[in-house]
């Protein structure tokens, strides 16, 4: 992929915090793929519930355009 290309794309980010409040969630991962492509992401955490949320954008060189968060249930890691 060219700089051209990597200057517009989608992109995710995913958000985790320990209580369900988007507002004080940390991005723990941000990642760009051509549309259509299925992603994985393996988070190494201590045990815990865990909330996570993601959040697509589209990148044009320097504007970001960023969808509405997603949630998904908590997550327990024993």
């Amino acid at each position: 992929m060219d700089q051209r290309q990597l200057s517009k794309s989608f992109r995710v980010r995913i958000y985790r915090a320990i209580i369900n409040d988007f507002a004080q969630a940390a991005v723990v991962r941000e990642d760009f793929s051509a549309s259509g492509l299925d992603r994985t992401y393996t988070d190494m955490v201590a045990a815990g519930s865990y909330y996570y949320w993601a959040a697509g954008f589209y990148q044009n060189g320097s504007t970001v355009i960023e969808s509405d968060e997603a949630a998904a249930s908590p997550v327990t890691v024993a």
